[in-house]
């Protein structure tokens, strides 16, 4: 399971506010330790937090913890805003207080106010790109602070985060399915990375990313086999087994699990999808 530390920030403090016009794709489950926060604006897609489904819709807002498994899909691209905030934000600005926990959806009756906060937070930052952004800066500390009213006051970030065991545990599975998606890997091969019993491996990684290890292999590998399907005119049968599959009918069954639809069909609605962005430009 990927622990993905996105958008590159190296400051602990840093704050990301990022709008942003996503094309149709996927991005498998992983994990960070900063707060993730989306809204959307333009178009829809669907969020898993913790493997339960969200469907996204204009003005919907959604909060990913640190340490909680997410993964997104938009089937048709869509406009929306991601803030990544470090956990060490709310370390340094309420040092007396446990770190936060935020309900991954909010209520009804709060998300008016959220829709017109964040917007107006978008409207400073535009503006800001143009030079002076203490103005943006200011509105965002602002929100940020009325989000910190509705989080969850009963909760301990630890009852839905991972441990640090945990944590380093899946990092090397990480890094071990990277290197070595392409083989056929065996549940003995992984669990001995661990140096754990194959049945108490099972069990550890169901429990803390709610998917067996297969089929977490098997999706990295899927989502591979997507890129070089929508970006070559390669052969299916020859990507399938360059990225670790060797038997069609299971490839297959994954393949129409994750995307509801064939190879074949993924490439013709890619290359539609592509003349349609070249006739609109022209």
């Amino acid at each position: 399971m990927a622990r993905q530390e996105i958008w590159g920030t190296k400051d602990p403090l840093e704050l990301i506010f990022s709008p942003r016009v996503v094309p149709p794709g996927y991005v498998p489950y992983h994990w960070h330790d900063a707060y993730e926060f989306n809204f959307e604006i333009e178009g829809s897609f669907q969020i898993f937090i913790n493997h339960v489904k969200y469907d996204a819709g204009p003005g919907d807002f959604f909060a990913t913890n640190p340490g909680e498994f997410h993964s997104f899909e938009s089937k048709t691209g869509d406009t929306s805003i991601t803030m990544i905030i470090p956990s060490d934000f709310f370390r340094r600005f309420a040092p007396n207080s446990p770190l936060p926990v935020f309900p991954n959806v909010f209520p009804p009756e709060q998300k008016a106010e959220i829709n017109r906060r964040i917007r107006y937070c978008n409207e400073l930052y535009e503006a800001g790109l143009k030079g002076n952004s203490l103005a943006f800066f200011g509105e965002l500390f602002y929100f940020l602070s009325y989000l910190y009213e509705l989080r969850i006051k009963d909760a301990r970030l630890d009852q839905i985060a991972m441990t640090e065991t945990q944590k380093q545990r899946l990092e090397q599975l990480s890094s071990f399915v990277e290197e070595h998606y392409r083989e056929p890997v065996t549940l003995e091969e992984a669990a001995g990375l661990l140096h754990l019993q194959t049945n108490y491996f099972c069990r550890f990684f169901k429990k803390v990313t709610g998917m067996s290890f297969m089929e977490y292999l098997n999706e990295y590998r899927i989502i591979n086999i997507y890129q070089d399907l929508v970006n070559t005119s390669d052969p299916v049968g020859e990507i399938m087994r360059r990225h670790g599959f060797y038997d069609s009918k299971v490839f297959r069954k994954y393949f129409f699990k994750r995307y509801q639809a064939t190879p074949s069909q993924v490439r013709q609605r890619h290359a539609i999808s592509q003349y349609g962005d070249l006739s609109r430009t022209v």
